[in-house]
């Protein structure tokens, strides 16, 4: 079970602030296509600089700390539910579970650190352009991140030394993305979406235990970089 530390509060004030504005405006627009969901995948970017370039230490077992290869990207898959406000403009909520993988030796000790994580995000979806079967927009997000990964500890002869959760407070995310929709049908649609994200977590815990840097800092998971996407949109509950 996932124990997560007290969440930066300003960050849910932020993402409640926005999602209430997002339906103040709605009120006042005209609806016309009802709701839909869309299941994504592709690649995001990240700028793991704390992993990357610090020898991160994991309990008595490090000796000089492990240098891990560069992280710099992982698979992403989100799952998106969303309302037509009107024919130009909706609103939409999306969990995103984001892969990230890395694997480094201290001496003979290997620790394969496992750094997925979750986004729960409010997008706000612009498609001023339409005609045919085509439709090109932009989107903006805004949301929250946790982390939800372990890391695996192995010595000599695959000598496993244990499995440790990964935990840790929340980041805010912010996301900014461009979109193109082909409709392959009457109620569905293929779309891709390229973009930029900003997602960091300033601190986390190995069973609980600080992971720190050599000058005994905090390390940062930095998920922000760029995002490239396609998925399937399936539109439902419309007026015809």
């Amino acid at each position: 079970m996932i124990n997560h530390q007290s969440t930066d509060k300003p960050a849910w004030i932020l993402l409640i602030a926005a999602t209430v504005l997002v339906f103040l405006v709605s009120g006042s627009t005209p609806v016309s296509a009802g709701g839909w969901f869309k299941a994504a995948g592709g690649v995001s970017g990240m700028a793991m600089g704390d992993i990357n370039d610090g020898d991160f230490r994991f309990y008595d077992q490090t000796v000089n700390g492990y240098n891990f290869p560069d992280l710099d990207s992982g698979f992403s898959l989100s799952f998106h539910l969303g309302y037509d406000m009107s024919p130009e403009l909706s609103l939409g909520f999306s969990w995103d579970n984001q892969y990230a993988s890395v694997k480094g030796t201290d001496v003979d000790i290997t620790a394969d650190l496992n750094l997925r994580a979750n986004l729960f995000m409010t997008h706000l979806y612009w498609t001023p352009l339409r005609t045919g079967r085509w439709a090109l927009g932009g989107a903006a997000g805004l949301g929250l991140i946790f982390p939800v990964g372990d890391v695996e500890i192995t010595g000599e002869n695959n000598v496993n030394w244990g499995q440790g959760e990964i935990t840790g407070s929340s980041g805010l995310a912010l996301e900014a993305m461009g979109l193109v929709e082909f409709a392959v049908g009457g109620s569905t649609s293929i779309e891709l979406t390229v973009g930029w994200r900003s997602a960091e977590i300033d601190d986390f815990k190995v069973e609980n235990r600080p992971a720190l840097k050599e000058d005994g800092t905090p390390i940062a998971l930095d998920y922000t970089g760029y995002i490239v996407k396609a998925g399937v949109k399936f539109m439902f509950g419309g007026d015809g």
